[in-house]
């Protein structure tokens, strides 16, 4: 297990257990997933995205302004805004490139497609607040 991001505060350990239990190659395939606006469920934790909240609890993705992290194992659970949510994938990716240079290339790629798709959500997002 990769240390990616340290000792976030208590109520956030659902995104530091995230990200720091990725493997290699897995951190990778994640990004991809966020690409496409899909959250992940690796083991025993999940980060879920708009598109998979409204799924789960109704009505339209736009509704939902926040990204969900839960653990199973601990059942907790942490919502964070967009801007959080990328400050702490940026964190972690940056550890990951430091850690594995050899994937710089394709993870500074992926994390540039990964803005650009949560920053498409967050202005959905405020539209739809606008429009109620």
């Amino acid at each position: 297990m990769r240390s990616r991001l340290k000792v976030l505060s208590g109520s956030l350990y659902p995104v530091e257990s995230f990200f720091n239990r990725l493997g290699d190659e897995e951190f990778i395939l994640v990004l991809d997933s966020f690409i496409r606006g899909e959250g992940v469920n690796p083991e025993d934790l999940s980060c879920v995205f708009p598109e998979g909240l409204s799924e789960d609890e109704g009505g339209p993705p736009e509704r939902f302004g926040f990204i969900e992290f839960w653990t199973y194992a601990g059942n907790q659970e942490v919502r964070i805004s967009f801007s959080d949510f990328q400050k702490y994938l940026s964190e972690a990716a940056m550890a990951q490139m430091k850690a594995r240079p050899d994937q710089k290339v394709d993870i500074s790629a992926r994390l540039d497609l990964v803005r650009t798709k949560i920053s498409q959500i967050e202005q959905d997002h405020l539209a739809y607040i606008a429009a109620t």
